[in-house]
């Protein structure tokens, strides 16, 4: 009787520790998957609005606008929202953000250079003439084009009026 009473109780520390051994071979493991540093954007990367223009055409609304990049470093991408005044939800104009931003070339958006006319159909939801809130979020790859190496930047907010 006392054997078995033993036996039990090591059977149960032998899978407990089982398990604590198992655990931490699972979370060293999968440590070597996680980014260890997320890259930072620099406080001199800044996208601005240089002008746009929201026309409602009936059943849609449609944006055009033109990006100007007032930092001091290359805009690879920009992450472009709008939302209803008020609102803290904001849709992604186009919906396959981020949107890749340069002035004519490959290679992102030069300090000072200009995007050409970027045109959207805005999401169902804001087809009415409105104001709403336009959000922009420059961003740059820190190494290559690896998305892991992707800083995103503080984002802008315009108002604009939709007629």
């Amino acid at each position: 009787m006392k054997k078995r009473g033993l036996s039990e109780i090591v059977s149960y520390a032998s899978l407990i520790l089982i398990s604590v051994a198992l655990g931490v071979l699972l979370f060293s493991y999968l440590k070597v998957f996680v980014p260890k540093d997320r890259p930072q954007c620099t406080q001199d990367v800044e996208l601005a609005v240089n002008s746009f223009n929201c026309i409602n055409l009936g059943p849609s609304n449609k944006l055009s606008l033109v990006l100007e990049n007032r930092g001091f470093f290359t805009a690879d991408v920009a992450y472009i929202r709008i939302g209803k005044l008020n609102r803290s939800f904001k849709a992604d104009v186009p919906l396959t953000n981020p949107l890749p931003i340069n002035n004519g070339t490959s290679e992102g958006l030069f300090p000072q250079d200009l995007t050409e006319t970027l045109a959207f159909d805005l999401p169902a939801d804001y087809s009415s003439i409105d104001n709403y809130t336009l959000e922009i979020q420059s961003a740059y790859f820190t190494d290559g084009n690896d998305p892991e190496s992707l800083a995103l930047c503080t984002p802008i907010t315009q108002t604009i009026n939709c007629k």
